[in-house]
């Protein structure tokens, strides 16, 4: 039927240039969805790089295929603010930091690339760490051809540090009592065909 198949192809179109038009974005919850990738994470030494994997499915259905426009990438550490409150109730000025100074740091590589976080801000209702990642890493991923594999790697856990115990071996970078998630925020959006 002629009618029926112009009415579709206009809201084909109608919907294509709908989906150009609007950045899009997607939050990747390291505990929920690569969760041995965040086990690694927090019980490996400092230093270890933890590979993870971005394909195609990891986008919602009607976007595959289809060419991407990285417009940022955040990096947001989710933590127990009861974790890191004083006496006195009180969270410190730079939670991210320990009382040496030393604050947290996690490299983000990619084939030579790297992204560098230690410049976290303290947002929402204090229980998130915030910093944007350089565009390097990021900056060629396209889903549609090839899945983006990168690495993250604790260069120091700061305040985020297990605390010592002689009595165990356990050499872990992260404290999984203060670390509640890693999450990786991407904002893009559709490059016309």
């Amino acid at each position: 039927d002629e009618l029926f198949r112009e009415e579709i192809e206009g809201r084909n179109a109608f919907l294509e240039t709908e989906l150009t038009r609007p950045d899009f974005s997607r939050l990747f919850s390291l505990r929920q969805e690569f969760s041995q990738n965040f086990h690694r994470l927090l019980h490996s030494p400092v230093n270890t790089p933890v590979p993870i994997e971005l394909g195609e499915q990891h986008f919602p259905l009607f976007l595959q295929g289809r060419k991407f426009d990285i417009k940022s990438v955040k990096l947001i550490i989710q933590y127990d603010k009861n974790s890191f409150m004083d006496d006195s109730g009180e969270l410190p000025d730079n939670v991210a930091e320990n009382v040496d100074g030393e604050g947290l740091i996690i490299n983000v590589t990619e084939e030579g690339k790297k992204a560098k976080t230690s410049d976290f801000s303290t947002t929402g209702n204090g229980e998130l760490l915030t910093v944007i990642l350089g565009d390097s890493v990021f900056s060629n991923f396209n889903p549609s051809k090839k899945p983006l594999l990168f690495n993250l790697t604790i260069e120091n856990a700061g305040n985020f540090a297990p605390p010592v115990d002689p009595a165990t071996s356990d050499d872990s970078a992260l404290d999984g009592n203060k670390l509640e998630d890693i999450v990786l925020f991407i904002e893009y959006s559709l490059v016309s065909s």
